[in-house]
């Protein structure tokens, strides 16, 4: 796993120097990419046209041509998102027409607007493929925001269009990049970290002007050990110099040391439930069974993305804290959040959103890489039904609460089948027999409860529904079949009792109630 330190540059001599480099190589970037990728141009004879016309060694153009193919690859991986996120909606959209079309009073306004909407994803769809496929991207180097700006100068507080130029040439001359390699002596050729500072290598065109090398005195105050031991072991380090408001910074990016794992699974785990609002944490024994719940409040609504980070990073370090003094692995889901938001209203979104997954995902990654903490994911298919039915009102634990305990179990390979506990059950074939997955049993559950919680929603059950002890077969209506096929309902055919392999179950009772 790699890690990214940063420091800044306070010796402002140096700024001219590096701005000369920022420019030039930004210059290079444009150009390498106008000749490679739009007009596909060869390989090796750009390379040695480039060397020779611009003045730069062959690690700097190697930088160069590094940093920018990773610029094109995530171009073409957002139009694949792109085209898929419009691809889910086109299908929600179709669906809604549908449903429109088979209601009985038909609003043909509403109708309208979705084939409208329909068409015009279709077209989006059709573009962003032609575009896919003839290998058309399109990068702005700068900020199309601040690009956009030229056609508003007043509006954006610039005296004239000269002012915004400045700022657009100083936006497309930021930065600059030093690839390293671990066969290279201090893990890169261009830059090299010295006991006084950073020895930087500079384009032969400006050598008569700076000379070849600058040594730039930087200190990095978080993760100064990282680059030592990188130095010590003979790993890659490569720099990325950017210049910002405040001054010129430096990000130097080597392959973190992995720490020994030394937790152990006999102990137990420590399931984690992300939500929008807290993290739920519930930790079991070996035998699966709750020992410790607690929730860590996370509201990330309206918070920037510094403020998002702190939180979750404090709330992933007393986790991952917890665990490895526990000695005990941490299990979470494995979440796909994108397609929870296709479909869904906009407060849904909003909701899914601010859980900030990957952030998440990204922090408790690399805090347990280097504090020795095993990370188990999960499918996280019924964890929160299961938790609910299994867990929820037996241990006095919140539904998030109980969805952690679940996720720890799963981690750990412990049973999922329905108990006679809590709900009164019988299945269509006896077990040995059976040969669904345990999860169809609890997809019926999990469509059960949803009924009832809309019943409950639309005030249509009175006082049925805090009643004990109440079959869902008579509080409302014949239940489900038991393959989990949507709408399959009925009673046994001329009012006799049959078994519950002829498609039917009237087995299931609710003891607790949602």
């Amino acid at each position: 796993m790699q890690a990214t330190v940063c420091g800044k540059i306070k010796d402002t001599s140096l700024y001219s120097a590096l701005d000369a480099t920022a420019s030039l190589m930004d210059k290079v970037e444009r150009i390498y990419f106008r000749e490679r990728f739009v007009k596909h141009g060869d390989r090796n004879e750009l390379k040695r046209a480039f060397l020779k016309e611009y003045g730069i060694t062959g690690r700097q153009l190697n930088g160069v041509i590094f940093n920018l193919s990773g610029k094109v690859e995530a171009n073409k991986q957002a139009l694949l998102r792109n085209v898929d996120t419009k691809r889910r909606k086109l299908d929600t959209v179709n669906k809604r027409i549908k449903a429109a079309l088979k209601s009985v009073r038909k609003n043909w306004l509403k109708i309208h607007q979705y084939k409208r909407q329909g068409s015009h994803l279709k077209y989006k769809i059709a573009m962003l493929e032609e575009r896919i496929k003839a290998g058309a991207l399109s990068i702005c180097f700068g900020c199309r925001n601040l690009f956009r700006k030229q056609f508003t100068i007043k509006d954006n507080g610039y005296a004239s269009h000269a002012d915004w130029l400045a700022d657009w040439q100083g936006a497309r001359s930021s930065q600059f990049y030093c690839l390293g390699s671990k066969d290279e002596s201090f893990g890169n050729q261009t830059c090299q970290l010295l006991p006084k500072g950073l020895q930087l290598r500079l384009p032969n065109a400006l050598a008569g002007e700076f000379g070849t090398h600058i040594t730039v005195p930087v200190v990095f105050p978080h993760g100064q050990e990282i680059l030592n031991n990188a130095l010590l072991t003979g790993q890659a380090i490569s720099y990325l110099f950017v210049r910002k408001d405040k001054g010129w910074y430096v990000h130097a990016t080597t392959e973190r040391v992995e720490a020994p794992v030394g937790t152990d699974r006999k102990n137990g785990a420590l399931g984690l439930d992300l939500n929008a609002d807290h993290i739920a944490v519930s930790r079991i024994d070996a035998s699966g069974n709750p020992t410790e719940a607690w929730s860590i409040a996370t509201l990330l609504f309206g918070k920037s993305k510094h403020q998002i980070e702190a939180m979750l990073g404090d709330a992933v370090a007393s986790t991952v804290r917890y665990a490895k003094d526990n000695l005990i692995p941490i299990v979470i889901e494995t979440l796909d959040l994108d397609n929870k938001k296709s479909g869904r209203s906009k407060k849904t979104n909003r909701k899914v959103s601010m859980m900030a997954y990957s952030a998440f995902r990204q922090l408790l990654g690399s805090k347990t890489f280097s504090e020795g903490v095993e990370v188990i994911g999960i499918n996280p298919a019924y964890t929160s039904v299961i938790g609910l039915v299994k867990f929820g009102s037996g241990y006095q634990l919140t539904p998030h609460e109980a969805a952690a305990v679940a996720i720890a179990r799963r981690g750990l390979g412990f049973g999922e089948r329905l108990t006679i506990r809590r709900l009164r059950y019988t299945f269509c074939l006896p077990v040995r027999n059976r040969r669904k997955h345990v999860w169809s049993d609890w997809r019926v559950v999990s469509r059960m409860l949803e009924r009832v919680r809309k019943d409950q929603r639309s005030g249509s059950r009175q006082a049925s529904n805090s009643a004990r002890g109440v079959p869902l077969s008579t509080a409302a209506g014949p239940s489900p079949a038991m393959d989990g096929s949507p709408g399959s309902r009925g009673n046994p055919s001329g009012g006799s009792q049959q078994h519950c392999s002829a498609g039917v179950c009237e087995c299931f009772t609710i003891l607790e109630p949602f």
